[in-house]
């Protein structure tokens, strides 16, 4: 449904509004104009000749990091009118059987990476590899 509305994008959106890279949503699935940009791949650097091992392991883990990114947007974008990373947060938690973590008195752009890391770390742990 993405792929068919605005897609999958490369972008600088959470690099210029919080000062560190990260995916985010624009629109929503109901609306018609659901996005997902992912932060721009760093390119893989190396001094001297190219040790081909070393790229495709850099090419591997890129494209593990995207596909996590992706992943966790989507979620971002799933349901009538789409989850917000406190709502993630808060239903991890209750998944857990725990208190849900609480991000009042910090800085609204804080409370947002920490609920997004909260939430983003589970969902990294259940799709990692066995």
């Amino acid at each position: 449904m993405i792929k068919n509305q605005k897609g999958f994008i490369y972008g600088d959106t959470i690099r210029k509004a919080y000062g560190f890279d990260g995916a985010t949503v624009h629109g929503s699935i109901r609306t018609n104009d659901a996005q997902v940009e992912l932060p721009v791949p760093y390119p893989f650097s190396s001094y001297g000749p190219v040790n081909q091992r070393a790229a495709a392991d850099y090419a591997e883990a890129q494209a593990r990091i995207q596909a996590g990114n992706a992943l966790h947007e989507i979620v971002h974008l799933a349901g009538r009118n789409g989850y917000s990373d406190f709502a993630l947060a808060r239903t991890v938690a209750a998944m857990r059987g725990v208190e849900p973590p609480n991000f009042s008195g910090l800085p609204y752009k804080e409370a947002v990476r920490r609920a997004s890391e909260y939430w983003g770390y589970a969902l990294q742990a259940a799709c990692k590899p066995k």
